[in-house]
């Protein structure tokens, strides 16, 4: 499930059903959602960041 988890933090958009074939909707949820909140967490960070820099 790893690569899948960082597909998700890293290019999302390439994911793709085989990267999740197998998995149950609770699965994907459990561990997806997670990465995926601490990913735009991050960029939102990295965001607010630069405009308080200027």
């Amino acid at each position: 499930m790893t690569p899948l988890l960082e597909k998700v933090r890293d290019a999302a958009w390439k994911i793709t059903a085989r990267d999740v074939e197998g998995l149950t909707a609770d699965e994907l949820y459990e561990a997806v959602l997670p990465v995926a909140f601490a990913a735009a967490d991050e960029k939102r960070r990295r965001a607010h960041e630069a405009v308080d820099a200027h």
